[in-house]
Order: structure tokens, then sequence, then C-alpha cells
């Protein structure tokens, strides 16, 4: 989280990707250093131990998320 607050300060669209399992904690973290609304895009936990297949599925579905969050479309 702090490197993408990094970036973001340096006027690089950066996007955090989080599970559901440390959603809370991304967002007290992009609280604490400074970037309350830090682009964040939360996916299905957990990643380990998650099918392969499952994994592309959940990236695919993420995709127009992840776009609209750079694109501040969202």
């Amino acid at each position: 989280m702090s490197d993408a607050i990094e970036l973001e300060k340096l006027g690089h669209p950066s996007v955090v990707v989080a599970t559901t399992q440390f959603e809370a904690i991304a967002k007290a973290m992009s609280s604490h250093f400074g970037l309350p609304n830090a682009r964040t895009l939360v996916l299905p936990h957990p990643f380990g131990g998650t099918d392969p297949a499952m994994l592309m599925n959940w990236a695919d579905a993420a995709v127009d998320d992840a776009i609209a969050l750079l694109t501040g479309r969202r």
C-alpha cells in the first residue's frame, strides 16, 4: 500500500490488489499513509491454494474494474 501511495503522490496512477481478507487492512493503511481513497481492487480470498483456472476467472472478471480505477471512471 505504501508503495502505491508514493507512486500516486508522484503522479503515477496505481492500484493495490487486495483480497477480501485484507480489505480492511488496506483501507486502514491507505488512511494512515495519507491517501484514504487509494485505488484498491478487492478480489476473493485466498489466492494460495486456489485452482489456477479459478484465479484466471477472477483476474478476467477484474480487468474492467482495474481499468476503471486507473482511468478515474470508478
